[in-house]
């Protein structure tokens, strides 16, 4: 069974995040430039943008960039095959056939007898007709022999009918590289998501804290009873600023009951002022000490 699809990323050792420029060979001659950081370059001038596959069989993924296939034109293929299993291999032996296909008729086929270097075929190929093909790869190694198969290539019959062809956008700069050359190199490998059940489950419990920083502590002035002034007040409620959230009350109780001393001190401030306002016309009258007036004062 051969499918082709972009899996969701599993990493086994290694957490990376493997997704958009999903792998480039940067030695392909005719693929698009990078910088020193690997990222894409625009050239000033209108080009043709390679075109870059992903496909997977039971035993087999390629990955493969190339430009798009022009008459007379050679197109150079970086094929980069990887064993599949429990982690993923460059594969290190083998050959690789190419074949360009009407249907089932072969019209043309090259044959690369040997990874140039572990896991990557290279070969080149120069359409002789225009129309829509098949590109084939066959893979033999001395384990398995497998095929992979791109469905509806076009050979175009001239470079400027595959410019106005080509599709407007181009890669996503803000997507993350991770080059086959790093995957074969660590315990790595990918899988598609699909749904399963949850095999085990693990009782536990927690608590939803607020963040450091989104709290803060309100402390009472004075002993009371509080009541909150909405019912449907609760954790993690937003507030805002100058919302009343709740009040506090004393009345009732027999120590620190404020409302109680509140009502007490106006009373002690009203006697002081009219101690003041009768020693204040006693001192102009001399029937009072100055000393004993600015004591009421002071009161």
């Amino acid at each position: 069974m051969k499918y082709a699809y972009f899996p969701a990323i599993f990493l086994v050792g290694l957490l990376v995040l493997a997704l958009g420029c999903h792998t480039h060979d940067h030695e392909v001659g005719n693929a698009h430039a990078h910088d020193e950081h690997g990222n894409h370059i625009t050239p000033s001038e209108p080009t043709l943008e390679p075109l870059a596959y992903t496909l997977y069989s039971d035993e087999t993924e390629l990955f493969v960039e190339f430009k798009p296939l022009v008459v007379g034109e050679e197109s150079r293929f970086a094929a980069h095959f990887t064993s599949l299993g429990e982690t993923f291999k460059a594969v290190g032996e083998g050959s690789v056939i190419l074949s360009l296909k009407n249907g089932e008729t072969v019209a043309q086929s090259i044959t690369a007898e040997a990874p140039e270097v572990p896991g990557i075929f290279r070969l080149r190929m120069t359409p002789e007709r225009a129309g829509p093909f098949k590109l084939v790869f066959d893979i033999k190694t001395p384990a398995y022999s497998d095929q992979i198969t791109i469905d509806n290539v076009t050979v175009y019959p001239d470079e400027k009918t595959a410019m106005d062809k080509q599709e407007a956008g181009g890669s996503n700069g803000s997507a993350i590289s991770y080059l086959k050359e790093q995957a074969w190199k660590v315990e790595f490998a990918n899988m598609p998501v699909k749904r399963s059940p949850f095999y085990e489950v693990v009782k536990t419990s927690g608590m939803v804290a607020a963040a450091p920083g989104s709290e803060q502590t309100v402390a009472a002035r004075t002993p009371g009873i509080v009541s909150f002034t909405n019912n449907s007040l609760m954790v993690g409620s937003p507030v805002g600023a100058g919302q009343r959230l709740f009040t506090i009350s004393s009345k009732g109780f027999t120590g620190d009951n404020a409302p109680l001393k509140l009502q007490e001190a106006k009373i002690a401030l009203d006697k002081a002022k009219a101690d003041v306002e009768r020693l204040k016309k006693l001192l102009d009258d001399q029937l009072t000490t100055q000393a004993e007036f600015l004591q009421a004062k002071t009161a």
